[in-house]
Order: C-alpha cells, then structure tokens, then sequence
C-alpha cells in the first residue's frame, strides 16, 4: 500500500513514468531533417535557416528527452527494466546512440572538434548497444 508521501511524489512529478525510449527516433528524424536541408541549400541555393533550426531543434530535443529518460531511469528503474526486456520496446534503445551520431554530424557543422567527441561517445555506445543486444 503507497503512502501519503509516495502518492504525493508521484503526483508531483506527473507521468515521467510512462516516457517511452522510442521518442529519441524523433531526434533520429529531426537531425536528418537538419543534414536533409543543408545538403539541399549546397544544391539548390536555399537558406541555411531551416537547416540550422531544425539542428537546434534536434539538440533540444536531445537534451530534453535525455533528463527526462534518466529522470524516469533514477526514479522507476524498474519501469526502464521492464521496458528494456520487452522483446519490441527493448530494441529501441538503440535509438539513444543512433541520435548522438546523427547529432554529431549536425554539430560538426558548427565544430568539427565537439562533432568529434559526440561521434566517439556515439559509436562506443552504439558498439556496447550491439554487444548487449546480440
């Protein structure tokens, strides 16, 4: 039976619980909406604008989703563990390193040295992520 407290907790928090892992495929999607653009601003003559919104959108949106998932992490591990054993929803996680990857190439425009590192981090996850998985 939940205590006083723990509802409390639960209700202040909201439903940081039921955040899915699959949500880090939408910055998968907007970085390559970002790379997309920038590639059609060489060929066509466009403004980089859209190109570079939608990259800050991407890192945002990184960033967000990434405190909310080790917030969730923190305080339902329990949650993150059930949802990583699913036999379909565990395969999501692989999205996490795929977004760093894609990020990289999207802040690599801006430095080459930050896109770099994020490309380290990305593929050393990306590898462990396939030991894990396999």
């Amino acid at each position: 039976m939940q205590t006083m407290a723990a509802i409390q907790k639960q209700r202040s928090i909201g439903s940081i619980q039921f955040l899915p892992v699959n949500l880090f495929a939408a910055v998968m999607g907007i970085s390559g909406l970002s790379l997309a653009w920038r590639q059609a601003s060489k060929l066509f003559g466009f403004s980089t604008n859209i190109a570079d919104i939608s990259g800050i959108v991407a890192v945002l949106l990184f960033i967000v989703l990434g405190i909310g998932y080790l917030t969730k992490w923190i305080l339902y591990p329990q949650k993150v563990k059930a949802e990583f054993m699913h036999p379909v929803l565990g395969n999501f996680f692989g999205t996490i390193p795929i977004a760093i990857l894609l990020l990289s190439s999207v802040i690599g425009i801006y430095s080459k040295q930050s896109g770099q590192t994020i490309w380290i981090i990305g593929t050393i996850l990306a590898l462990a992520a396939c030991f894990v998985f396999v």
